[in-house]
């Protein structure tokens, strides 16, 4: 969720802590959440976002991680799976199907994006950036801070579908 200006809003990684988000300066890209249920959360300039998924505050990082000794390493090999880049205007979408939860909520949530009838099946251009990336909210990902849909495993479910 970066801008290549720097004005844009932009989540970044806390070593072994929670995801920093920052709305930036461009009033015509400020950003915004939405929970499980797609309703907005009020957010301000900055925000602590959980990504060991045990926080009371969710969303938003309550500090239990550091107790828990969680780490924000990746536990995949390097260079497992094949990696397929999808490059576009304002995100390049890298498809590695060895890190894929292969639950389709790519190609349900964003037909525009993910489009398996089409060849290449990958738009990345499809639908916003803020649309398309998902970061991991449980601290279970082998692909911190990306999700590989781990919490599926770990009971992480604030899905309602």
């Amino acid at each position: 969720m970066s801008s290549e200006t720097g004005r844009g809003p932009h989540i970044e990684p806390l070593e072994d802590g929670p995801l920093r988000y920052r709305r930036g300066s461009d009033p015509e890209h400020q950003g915004a959440f939405q929970g499980p249920d797609r309703s907005q959360i009020p957010i301000r300039d900055s925000a602590l976002l959980c990504r060991f998924g045990r926080s009371e505050r969710k969303p938003f990082c309550d500090g239990s991680h550091v107790a828990a000794g969680f780490t924000g390493d990746k536990k995949w090999k390097a260079g497992a799976g094949k990696l397929v880049d999808h490059v576009g205007s304002r995100v390049t979408i890298h498809d590695n199907r060895a890190l894929c939860a292969h639950v389709e909520y790519c190609v349900l949530e964003l037909p525009t994006v993910f489009d398996c009838s089409k060849r290449p099946w990958v738009d990345p251009d499809g639908a916003s950036v803020e649309e398309i990336i998902t970061l991991c909210r449980c601290g279970e990902s082998r692909n911190k801070p990306l999700c590989d849909g781990k919490h599926w495993d770990v009971g992480l479910t604030e899905r309602t579908d």
